[in-house]
C-alpha cells in the first residue's frame, strides 16, 4: 500500500526512553535511589547523557508500575510504601502465587525445576556477600519461575502488574527485618521441594505461609516504627 493513511499519527521512536526506564528502574533495585528519594529529571538526563524528555517518560512508566510517585511542585520520588499498600500487595499476591504454585506441581518440567535451583544458588551467593539488593531481585527471579512453570500467560500478566512493587516491598523488608538473610534460602528451597514432589496441597500451604510471613514481619517493623519502639 502507497500513500498516507487518514487518522493513522506517526509511530514515537521511544527506545530511548525505555532505555533510561530500565536504568532508572534497576539504580531502584540496587539502592542507588533509595525509598523517599527525590529524582530529579535534570540531575537524572545529566548522569545518563540524555535530554529530559526521555527522563520525564522513563519517570511516568516508572510511576505506571508503582515505584515512582509524582507529585505537583515537588517532582517525582521512589514510592515509599505504607502499611496498607503492603496489605493489599500481599493479599493480591497470596492469591495469584497459591493458583501459580498449584499448576506448576502440575506442569513444571525438569528444566523449571533447574531454573528454580539456580536461583536458589545466585540467592545463597548473595547472602554470603549480605548483599540485601541482590538477595531481594533473586528472591523475585525465584517467583518468576514459578509463574513460569505454571504455564499460564494470563497469569503471570497480573502478576507483572505488581512485580516491581514486590520487589520494592523486598528490598523495604530486607532493610527493616534482619532475619531475611537467614530465613530466604531455607523458605525457597523447601518450596522447590514441594514442588518436586508434586504436593499441591502442601505447596499451596507453604506458599501462603511464605507471602504472609514476610508481610507480619514487615508490618510489626512498621508498626514499631510508628510507636516509637524498637522491633
Amino acid at each position: 500500500m502507497s500513500g498516507s493513511i487518514e487518522g493513522i499519527r506517526p509511530a514515537k521512536r521511544t527506545g530511548l526512553a525505555d532505555e533510561v526506564t530500565s536504568s532508572i528502574r534497576q539504580a531502584i533495585f540496587d539502592g542507588v535511589f533509595a525509598v523517599g528519594d527525590r529524582l530529579g529529571e535534570v540531575e537524572i538526563a545529566h548522569q545518563l547523557d540524555v535530554s529530559r524528555g526521555p527522563v520525564r517518560e522513563a519517570l511516568m512508566q516508572l510511576r505506571n508500575e508503582g515505584l515512582v510517585t509524582i507529585e505537583l511542585h515537588r517532582g517525582a520520588s521512589v514510592v515509599r510504601l505504607g502499611i496498607d499498600d503492603i496489605a493489599e500487595l500481599t493479599s493480591l499476591r497470596t492469591t495469584l502465587e497459591a493458583f501459580a504454585i498449584e499448576r506448576a506441581t502440575e506442569l513444571a518440567t525438569e528444566e523449571d525445576l533447574k531454573a528454580m535451583h539456580a536461583v536458589t544458588v545466585e540467592m545463597e551467593a548473595a547472602i554470603a556477600n549480605g548483599d540485601l539488593h541482590q538477595l531481594s531481585q533473586m528472591d523475585i527471579r525465584f517467583h518468576d519461575a514459578i509463574y513460569a512453570a505454571a504455564g499460564h500467560e494470563r497469569l503471570t500478566t497480573a502478576w507483572h502488574t505488581i512485580r516491581s512493587q514486590m520487589l520494592l516491598f523486598l528490598l523495604t523488608r530486607a532493610n527493616a527485618n534482619h532475619d531475611y538473610l537467614a530465613i530466604s534460602l531455607t523458605e525457597h528451597r523447601d518450596l522447590v521441594e514441594v514442588i518436586r514432589r508434586r504436593d499441591a496441597a502442601i505447596a499451596r500451604e507453604m506458599i501462603t505461609t511464605h507471602v504472609q510471613g514476610a508481610y507480619d514481619r514487615l508490618r510489626a517493623t512498621m508498626t514499631d516504627a510508628a510507636d516509637g519502639t524498637s522491633g
